[in-house]
């Protein structure tokens, strides 16, 4: 976000896609990367934790922390 002033970082857009939706693309691919990254998705996943869409992700919503004014400040 910061570096390239984006108003929206990689966890804010996979709460968007959802992180059923992440966790299925992540599992198809047969890679270590892409089991760790699965094995984080999982317990948000299976808690009904998928974004956007159930109001909590990485991310509560409506008012994400992302979206406040001061959320890359120190």
């Amino acid at each position: 976000m910061g570096n390239f002033g984006l108003p929206i970082g990689p966890f804010g857009m996979m709460d968007q896609v959802g992180l059923d939706t992440a966790l299925h693309i992540a599992h198809n691919n047969d890679t270590s990367q892409s089991k760790k990254f699965a094995s984080l998705l999982e317990p948000l996943v299976s808690a009904g934790k998928l974004g956007m869409k159930s109001g909590e992700g990485f991310y509560q919503y409506p008012n994400p922390e992302y979206s406040h004014a001061d959320f890359l400040k120190p």
